[in-house]
């Protein structure tokens, strides 16, 4: 069965932009919006978890409007329960998010492109960011955006759970 997308709008900078998202989009963003306050409030504070901690508080998904990239680069988006704690003033990520984030993108991404090219290519082919808060488009969820450049399908669909899961 194939994943409907109906058409939104969303005012960004005073200007009415055009979006899709999914059934699957709706349902994730209406399950969190209203722990949403209560997290962005509490984001300086220590999260009640550790991010990664458990496979079911994060999930890994192709980005539905992926940046111009070359054919063989997978823009994926790695969506969280867990927020990672933010300095105050600026939404920055803190150092402890950065070494988080970096420890799973090796565990998950930059190490099994190592055994697939060698050791010696795995740390040049995975790249990611994460936007500080006042230039998340999706700021309701806690995420980060990673590049992979040579994966492969298969092991795309192994990261991200796809086949694994009837969409709806």
């Amino acid at each position: 069965m194939g994943v409907e997308k109906q058409q939104d709008t969303a005012t960004i900078n005073g200007e009415t932009v055009p979006f899709n998202l999914t059934d699957l989009d709706r349902e994730t963003l209406a399950q969190t919006d209203e722990q949403n306050d209560r997290e962005r409030a509490q984001r300086t504070e220590a999260p009640q978890s550790t991010p990664f901690a458990n496979t079911s508080d994060y999930r890994i998904l192709r980005n539905d409007w992926p940046y111009a990239t070359p054919p063989d680069i997978a823009h994926l988006v790695i969506w969280l329960k867990t927020p990672f704690r933010i300095s105050k003033p600026d939404g920055h990520l803190l150092p402890e998010g950065r070494a988080q984030i970096q420890a799973f993108v090796d565990r998950k991404f930059t190490e099994p492109l190592k055994i697939l090219y060698g050791e010696s290519v795995g740390d040049d082919r995975v790249l990611w960011f994460k936007k500080w808060t006042a230039l998340q488009s999706v700021g309701a969820l806690e995420h980060f955006h990673c590049f992979v450049r040579g994966a492969g399908e298969e092991l795309l669909r192994e990261w991200t759970g796809e086949g694994q899961r009837q969409m709806m």
